[in-house]
């Protein structure tokens, strides 16, 4: 798999982050026209309607200094909340990328890393909750895992005896019951999961 390119890997790292910025702009979007709404659309129609020559120069004049000062100032905040909306979104898309990482290795079967994420993330705890929880997995799958090795040998050693003639009644009941104890350890690792 090919490594994502550095805006992808330093900044935009998760598909949250989209929604946050366009929580960030929305506001300032709406700010800006209502400003157009409020401010110069009144003073447009009193350029367009019948006022005197001196009324339409101090209102041209009146637009040209607040348009030359409100739009750059508009503009430049829309930049700075766009550009920490991503920062800000970068501190919890970074974590839940990583955590999503490590959801798909699990649903893939791979217990053997540990969650790791960076020093200063947001979801530290959380991430240190799973992997408590994938600890507790991990080890209750390696019982599992081991004692129905056990079971396994015993049963085949149980059906070598039995095909090649007669077993005492005494030798299948201790096998049976060996089984039977392994099985009895595999219902209780699994006794704290709600399956």
């Amino acid at each position: 798999m090919a490594r994502p390119d550095i805006w992808h890997r330093r900044f935009y790292v998760h598909p949250i982050q989209r929604k946050y910025l366009y929580l960030s702009l929305v506001p300032l979007i709406i700010c800006s026209l209502a400003i157009i709404v409020l401010t110069f659309l009144p003073m447009q129609l009193l350029l367009s309607g019948r006022a005197t020559e001196l009324d339409k120069a101090m209102a041209a004049s009146c637009l040209s200094t607040l348009g030359g000062r409100l739009w750059p100032a508009l503009f430049v905040s829309m930049l700075l909340a766009a550009i920490l909306s991503v920062l800000a979104s970068h501190a919890l898309g970074g974590p839940l990328y990583r955590l999503e990482t490590i959801g798909k290795r699990l649903a893939a079967g791979e217990f053997t890393t540990p969650i790791r994420v960076r020093e200063g993330d947001d979801l530290q705890g959380m991430a240190a909750v799973l992997d408590q929880a994938m600890g507790i997995l991990r080890d209750a799958l390696a019982r599992i895992r081991e004692q129905e090795g056990v079971a396994r040998a015993r049963l085949g050693a149980l059906q070598g005896e039995l095909a090649k003639g007669q077993v005492p009644p005494v030798t299948l009941s201790g096998h049976l019951q060996e089984i039977e104890a392994q099985l009895e350890g595999i219902e209780e690792t699994l006794r704290p999961f709600r399956i």
